[in-house]
């Protein structure tokens, strides 16, 4: 799922609150839609939303705001990785020798450049909630899959953590979901791991039906 406009706009604004806190108080008629917006940023787990006593902090000349929303840990990472996204570089790394991974996943030999390229930046100390040792260890252990435009990696679950992390960043981006869902599938780890807000149903109450005896008719 890409962060449409309207929510850039509004994950942006909450980002520059001086208090924090982006507080809403508008007409009905776009308070609707706001509302809309700042469901999907919390939802994506980029937002967090405000409880009525935090709302009643915020209350300024008597009035108290609709609705307050502040970034979580990941939206200020997804700022960051919106900014310095850029030119992908090749690098090559001899494989460490040593090591007994928790689990193997595959990638799409287009994803690696992606990948070096935040490592660059995280090494860099642009984005701090990308672990740029813990990334740039399971990208050294990166081989192709003969036959194949695939290559598989050797992971600790935090390295693995790391690299989920990464690949939801760029589908909220708008880089594409593809090599997220595709990482998802390659790993019984994943769903413990997966750092978007997994979306489970309510389980469904069956209420078993009373039987009714039929009498004999009199």
């Amino acid at each position: 799922m890409a962060l449409s406009h309207a929510e850039w706009v509004m994950l942006e604004s909450a980002g520059a609150a001086g208090s924090g806190w982006l507080t809403g108080a508008l007409p009905l008629g776009r308070r609707t839609a706001e509302r809309g917006t700042v469901r999907r940023l919390v939802g994506a787990g980029v937002c967090e939303l405000a409880g009525p006593e935090q709302l009643d902090v915020l209350a300024a000349g008597g009035v108290r705001p609709a609705w307050a929303v502040r970034v979580t840990g990941l939206g200020q990472d997804l700022l960051r990785y919106r900014a310095l996204r850029e030119r992908p570089a090749d690098q090559h790394a001899a494989p460490v020798a040593d090591f007994v991974p928790d689990t193997t996943i595959s990638v799409r030999a287009f994803d690696l450049p992606l990948l070096r390229a935040v490592r660059k930046d995280a090494e860099a100390g642009l984005l701090p909630g990308v672990d740029a040792g813990l990334l740039g260890s399971a990208l050294d252990r990166a081989r192709p899959v003969e036959g194949s435009t695939r290559h598989t990696m050797d992971v600790t679950e935090a390295e693995f953590a790391v690299i989920l992390r990464v690949f939801y960043l760029e589908s909220l981006r708008g880089g594409g979901a593809a090599g997220y869902h595709h990482v998802l599938r390659s790993s019984p780890l994943a769903d413990a791991l997966r750092p978007d807000p997994v979306q489970r149903p309510e389980p469904r109450i069956v209420r078993a039906r009373a039987a009714v005896s039929s009498a004999p008719a009199r």
